[in-house]
């Protein structure tokens, strides 16, 4: 079980928002991680666990990772997506609790990539 899905459901929305996932994907993560941990059985599908080996924690909802799936470089397209001045304020927060320790990385690269449409 990742660090992120033990932490409270509005420190949860709050790393989504800053990941920029939209409502859809971070109520599902939260849901999802409440199946997981009562009952112990990985409700995520096939396309949420290839892109959860890549961002270490948090994916988006069955049907956005499906189409996430389908595109070229997963990894920095959800990269880009992120708020990088909440991401270093949580990852600063973070790092209190967990002695240094972070489930925020850093963006690889930037591109001019449209948002809106990654989540669309």
């Amino acid at each position: 079980m990742c660090d992120l899905c033990k932490q409270d459901d509005n420190e949860i929305r709050k790393v989504g928002k800053a990941f920029g996932y939209p409502n859809c994907c971070i109520e599902e993560f939260i849901s999802d991680g409440r199946i997981m941990m009562e009952f112990h059985e990985d409700v995520r599908n096939d396309d949420q666990i290839f892109i959860a080996m890549l961002t270490d924690g948090f994916v988006p909802c069955k049907e956005h990772a499906k189409v996430l799936k389908g595109m070229n470089d997963v990894e920095n397209l959800l990269l880009e997506t992120r708020n990088i001045e909440e991401s270093n304020e949580l990852n600063k927060s973070v790092r209190k609790r967990k002695n240094g320790k972070t489930f925020l990385s850093k963006p690889k690269k930037r591109r001019n990539h449209d948002k809106k449409h990654l989540f669309s």
